[in-house]
């Protein structure tokens, strides 16, 4: 990237251009930022108001879709021999209500679940359809890599930022969240889940009660997607490989399994089908083979767009921030102005830096970006340059006034970053995040923005959050050996710098031996038993699950006696002592 011609260096330049007055003249102070009264965008309120409410629809002869019971669609096939289940939302509780609203129809017993990928708002509700006393008798579908995801569900990885997502820690209320985006807002009940019985490589048909199913894999919001084609009712289930609404194909939160390349190619061979009825994995159905036709046109051609476009943006020496402008400026009109391809979810200019990042990485090709400055020493670096904090704050509440929140909002982060206890900025900063969040029209910018005014305002403390928590059922699915590896992620390469450590563990009920090794702030997993160890450690699987998933501590597991060590209680907390939360 040529320095002279960066878009980004000007931008930063003539930021630092509009505080240099401040420096050297006096401004009119303005009036402190006001409470903003909670209110909802009036079209946010609209759309979610229209996806809130519970039904079951009849989409075809055999095929109903619960929509609005959670926050994914589930599907029933329903025929004389017994239903087939597609998804099964992510709660138990609300899966339950959907299949009170079935038994309405048809009392035909459960015969099989399909997930379409694994997210937990698709299979969360499993336990609703396959009580205990019918696990294993019940065939559970699921697509190749299914086994990838469990893997990357079982190493804790930003889980604040789904927090902040969802809206988890938000009131369910005006003053915070009024709606997922992709359905009604989210509950609180633990997601449930039961590993797959029936691995599909590629294909497989099945009959049941007369009715032809056609499943087959392909990468869909994950590279573990299962669809489900119902040739004699045309009927297409695709998960979340496609749905009304803005494709979400890459997110500031990020996973490894979305990949815009693959899933062009299986929204190419949805094309291929004769499509009457497309049910997706959130939102409403979608019927009418001239409906179908356009509506995969326009949600491949989006993703087209965003994949070709970032690719083009980082040849071009973009940065990221230029590149999701571009993209949303030149976005072609008939896809701007498709109504099922609407901001409702996550904004079009977040999933395009997201692509541009996937496309060329962190870095925007701006040579002076690889020798920068940390974020919080050039905060203090700028503050320093304009003299004072308060010239900041009255720059912060003059931009607010003319209405530029976003810079408003960067100053009085500022003022937080060099000075956390800065309650006065604090405040600041929350008032404009709320002033934004509340005339947003997107769930997730108002979910993210809300979630971050509770953290300025100390109610909501993220210190204290289980950022590492996994859910035990997701784990109870991976191999042990995944979750022993998955400990290195909750290592402190600081308490542990100098440490040489060996311990050897014994998984009771299976006999599984394991060895674990803190080496010098590294952790390395071996299987099978140390011939030498510092710690030796007994317990049995449902003990490890709770320990690994982050839900008990070592400590307290040895004083509950969950589990036995040699040589003694002290030995142990000198090994586990390394671990986050332990210490």
């Amino acid at each position: 990237m040529s320095i002279h011609g960066s878009e980004s260096l000007r931008r930063r330049v003539n930021a630092l251009l509009f505080l240099w007055p401040l420096c050297v003249c006096a401004v009119t102070t303005s009036a402190e930022i006001p409470i903003p009264e909670a209110h909802v965008h009036p079209d946010f309120a609209a759309y979610s108001d229209a996806n809130d409410d519970a039904k079951l629809i009849r989409v075809s002869e055999h095929v109903y879709a619960a929509i609005g019971f959670d926050i994914g669609n589930i599907v029933f096939v329903s025929t004389d021999e017994g239903v087939l289940v597609f998804d099964t939302g992510g709660e138990q509780g609300r899966a339950q209500k959907a299949l009170e609203a079935l038994r309405e129809v048809t009392s035909a017993p459960i015969v099989g679940v399909v997930y379409s990928h694994g997210h937990g708002d698709h299979t969360g509700g499993v336990d609703a359809f396959i009580p205990e006393d019918q696990r294993g008798q019940i065939p559970i579908y699921a697509g190749k890599n299914y086994q990838r995801y469990l893997r990357e569900s079982a190493v804790p990885r930003g889980l604040v930022r789904a927090y902040y997502q969802m809206g988890y820690l938000l009131p369910k209320d005006i003053t915070g969240s009024v709606g997922s985006g992709i359905g009604p807002a989210v509950g609180g009940a633990a997601a449930g889940y039961l590993p797959p019985t029936v691995v599909v490589e590629d294909i497989l048909d099945l009959v049941v009660g007369g009715v032809r199913l056609h499943l087959f894999w392909g990468n869909t919001d994950l590279d573990d997607g299962l669809s489900l084609w119902l040739p004699d009712e045309k009927v297409m289930m695709v998960g979340d490989a496609a749905y009304p609404m803005l494709p979400a194909i890459a997110t500031p939160r990020f996973e490894f399994g979305r990949q815009s390349w693959e899933a062009l190619e299986t929204l190419d061979h949805y094309r291929s089908f004769p499509i009457e009825h497309l049910v997706p994995g959130h939102l409403s159905v979608i019927s009418g083979k001239e409906n179908v036709t356009k509506f995969l046109r326009n949600f491949r051609d989006l993703v087209q767009y965003m994949q070709d476009q970032s690719i083009r943006a980082v040849n071009r020496r973009l940065d990221h921030g230029e590149a999701a402008a571009e993209m949303e400026a030149n976005l072609p009109l008939h896809l701007k102005n498709d109504p099922n391809l609407a901001e409702r979810y996550h904004e079009f200019s977040w999933m395009a830096k997201q692509m541009y990042t996937k496309a060329g990485g962190w870095w925007n090709g701006d040579t002076v970006e690889l020798v920068s400055i940390q974020p919080k020493e050039r905060a203090e670096r700028t503050l320093e340059l304009i003299g004072s904090r308060r010239k900041v704050r009255q720059a912060a509440e003059q931009a607010f006034e003319q209405g530029e929140r976003g810079w408003a909002a960067e100053l009085a982060r500022m003022l937080v970053v060099t000075d956390p206890n800065d309650d006065q900025a604090k405040q600041m900063l929350a008032r404009i995040l709320r002033t934004i969040a509340y005339d947003s029209n997107t769930a997730n910018l108002r979910h993210y923005l809300l979630t971050e005014a509770l953290v300025m305002e100390g109610k909501a403390d993220l210190e204290s959050m289980p950022i590492d928590v996994a859910n035990p059922r997701f784990l109870a699915a991976n191999p042990d050996s995944v979750m022993f590896r998955a400990q290195g992620t909750r290592l402190d390469p600081v308490s542990s710098a100098a440490v040489e450590l060996v311990g050897g563990f014994t998984i009771s009920d299976t006999d599984e031996e394991h060895t674990l090794i803190i080496r010098r702030g590294v952790i390395e997993w071996k299987a099978g038993r140390p011939e030498k160890a510092d710690i030796r450690v007994t317990f049995d699987r449902e003990t490890w699950l709770l320990i690994a998933g982050g839900q008990l501590r070592w400590l307290d597991a040895e004083e509950k006696a969950a589990l036995t060590v040699t040589p003694n209680r002290a030995a142990l907390k000198s090994f586990v002592q390394h671990f986050d939360g332990e210490g």
